[in-house]
């Protein structure tokens, strides 16, 4: 190519980048102007509207500020005020304090700003005559008498966190009746009082009855059970600065509790007619006097499953109603444990299943026990096991009493064995406590029982190897009938008599017993 060409080519080069770079400065230009005349258009508005150049600069000034400053907000967000005696909250409704009390002030601070809180006071500006108990201020509260008030140094508080404080303080007894007082609070920050909350009431300076009190004893002692009698006291007490006046004292009798008549202090004593309300008219209780009013009664039949009763008694004193402090009785429900005794002849025929039940019940008062008769005459181990799911499983027992071996005596010991782990295992994949009694006594000199020699071995497999293995209770009724067993068994040398029966009954209850908790309840853990 020859040099004319060469420069021609580079001139058109340049000419287009020259052309590029143009267009882009006037874009760049243009987009300046238009950002300038917004810019320049929205001061304008803002500054026409005030007429005042210092605005401007305040409004500049703003926004410089909000781009690079935040702070915290500091606010009060609840104070809670309860009687020492009660732990009871004031409600906002309630307008009146009484002469005497000891209040708890609870208050808490919150953070609500974007940034952490530091080094900041919690204060509290008390009235003269509330007095502030100083060991009872949390949180290391400080107290200054001079100017009686309460300060919390905070060191720091995080954005979007909550402290509380809280102190005690006793109302005087120099406030004059309806007198109002108020307590203020007040955060401060740097200096700034940023949050600022006041609690307000009039005290009550005449009878005041809201220390009166209510005790319950059980006349029966120990655990509370349906029929058992309470005792109820109540104290109704006037530590005000005046005499009460025209005081009545209301005791609903709530469900599951019934009057017992003749029990109530008879002095200004009434009552509705099915007795389910209890009045006393006071007709003066002076400043200090206590005046104690009693009545009993009992828990109703129903409540054997158990359960919480509350009363709600109360104070009229003229238009005002003080609730009393009411104790929540606590009824222990019954136990209900059902039995099934499983056997030959001596389950069905000597009745001491039906005698167990009685001897239980009365053992323990607030159980009842659901004592089953399982027994077939001539049964044996391997017959049982047949008809264990559709006698027994079915009934869903607590405890499981065998007894066999009378009539297997004789046969195989392998057998009996056998067959008995199969029954226990049965009986334990119940859920129950099993319990397994073996023979008690066979008078081999009677000629028909004379191949029965070997039971005495059966007993004691039951005892040594089978109840251990499966975790099963051996019941031991050869070592007592053996003693004496013509006093025991009928003239049959097998079965018990009456007083064979009653032998047998007492060791299998005495060894039940040890597997139950003071209440009758079986201790299924317990081997």
């Amino acid at each position: 190519m020859d040099k004319k060409n060469k420069d021609k080519i580079t001139r058109v080069i340049i000419l287009k980048n020259a052309r590029t770079n143009t267009s882009l400065v006037i874009t760049l230009l243009i987009t300046f102007l238009l950002i300038a005349g917004f810019t320049a258009h929205f001061l304008f508005s803002y500054l026409s509207a005030d007429n005042s150049a210092d605005t401007g600069a305040s409004f500049i000034s703003n926004i410089a500020e909000s781009t690079v400053k935040s702070r915290p907000c500091l606010k009060i967000s609840d104070i809670k005020v309860a009687e020492a005696h009660k732990g009871r909250i004031l409600p906002e409704t309630e307008s009146e304090v009484n002469v005497g009390d000891s209040l708890i002030f609870t208050i808490t601070v919150q953070n609500n700003g974007n940034m952490n809180a530091r080094e900041f006071e919690i204060v509290n500006f008390l009235p003269e005559k509330l007095k502030v108990i100083q060991a009872d201020i949390k949180e290391n509260g400080k107290y200054y008498t001079s100017d009686k008030k309460i300060i919390w140094h905070v060191g720091e508080l995080k954005a979007g966190g909550k402290i509380r404080v809280s102190f005690k303080a006793e109302v005087g007894r120099e406030f004059v009746h309806l007198e109002k007082f108020i307590s203020v609070f007040r955060v401060i920050y740097n200096g700034e009082a940023l949050a600022e909350k006041t609690f307000e009431k009039r005290v009550n300076a005449l009878a005041v009855l809201n220390r009166s009190e209510i005790e319950v004893k059980d006349i029966n002692g120990g655990d509370i059970w349906a029929l058992d009698k309470l005792r109820y006291t109540i104290l109704i007490k006037n530590t005000g600065e005046e005499d009460g006046k025209d005081i009545e004292v209301y005791c609903p009798i709530p469900a599951g509790m019934g009057y017992i008549d003749g029990s109530a202090t008879e002095q200004g004593f009434s009552s509705n007619q099915n007795k389910s309300l209890l009045k006393w008219n006071i007709n003066t209780l002076s400043k200090g006097e206590v005046k104690k009013l009693t009545f009993e009664v009992f828990i109703v039949d129903y409540v054997t499953y158990g359960g919480k009763i509350k009363t709600g008694f109360y104070i009229l004193d003229g238009e005002k109603r003080i609730e009393l402090d009411n104790p929540v009785i606590d009824v222990n429900p019954d136990v209900f444990e059902k039995i099934v005794c499983m056997g030959d002849s001596l389950t069905y025929m000597t009745g001491y299943p039906e005698i167990l039940e009685g001897l239980l019940e009365k053992e323990f008062p607030h159980a009842e026990f659901n004592v089953i008769t399982s027994g077939i005459n001539g049964e044996m181990a391997n017959q049982a096991i047949r008809r264990f799911d559709r006698d027994i499983r079915i009934h869903n027992p607590d405890i499981i009493i065998l007894g066999y071996g009378a009539n297997d005596a004789g046969e195989e010991i392998e057998y009996y064995r056998y067959f008995m782990d199969v029954l226990i295992k049965q009986a334990t994949s119940t859920g129950a406590k099993v319990f397994v009694f073996g023979v008690g006594y066979i008078d081999l000199t009677v000629s028909k029982w004379i191949g029965k020699a070997n039971y005495t071995d059966f007993n004691k497999m039951l005892e040594k190897e089978i109840c251990p293995k499966n975790g099963a209770v051996y019941i031991d009724l050869f070592s007592e009938m053996s003693k004496n067993p013509r006093k025991y068994l009928k003239p049959d040398g097998m079965h018990w008599n009456e007083e064979g029966t009653d032998l047998a009954v007492n060791i299998i209850i005495r060894t039940l017993v040890d597997y139950m908790d003071g209440d009758g309840r079986i201790i299924s853990s317990s081997l």
